[in-house]
């Protein structure tokens, strides 16, 4: 929906206000959304605007992104949604859940570290 909120907002002169009537939410939401967009690193807002699967869009859903967006500097983000797909990676199983594979290889796409983990 972000990506939504922004072709809207960039298609005239529209405020925040004008997107969240044509969209029925509020204004918050549409800020939250078109923030997460503009804070978040631009390859994790690019994979996840891949991903269709929606046991993994529900892993990054809005609430649990928000409070990462606000980092600084960028390298703390990196760490902490670094930090979200351990939790994850951690939880993989329980509750006869598996983790979808996209979530199994995100760390090694963006945050693999020459020394060899996260860690």
């Amino acid at each position: 929906m972000a990506r939504k909120y922004e072709e809207f907002l960039r298609s005239g002169d529209r405020s925040y206000a004008d997107a969240a009537r044509e969209f029925g939410v509020t204004k918050v939401t549409v800020c939250y959304y078109t923030s997460l967009l503009r804070r978040l690193p631009p390859d994790f807002v690019r994979w996840l605007g891949d991903q269709d699967d929606p046991h993994v869009l529900g892993c990054f859903r809005e609430r649990r992104l928000r409070p990462i967006a606000g980092l600084e500097p960028d390298e703390a983000k990196q760490e902490a949604l670094a930090g979200l797909v351990r939790d994850l990676q951690a939880r993989d199983g329980e509750d006869d859940t598996e983790l979808p594979d996209a979530l199994k290889t995100l760390d090694e796409a963006f945050w693999h570290h020459p020394e060899g983990g996260l860690d």
